[in-house]
């Protein structure tokens, strides 16, 4: 595993490279949970319970 050090020198390496983070809106993030979180009732509803 590599040290802390080595991992910061290799993300600014990747930004200097012109990489760049994800960046989601807030109204997104709550989409996709609703999304997430409706998807699991369903699921959940449809799976015997042991």
């Amino acid at each position: 595993m590599s040290t802390p050090e080595q991992r910061l020198e290799t993300i600014q390496s990747m930004r200097f490279a012109g990489h760049r983070s994800v960046r989601l809106e807030r109204h997104s993030l709550l989409l996709w949970g609703g999304v997430g979180g409706f998807l699991c009732a369903v699921t959940l509803k449809e799976l015997p319970c042991h």
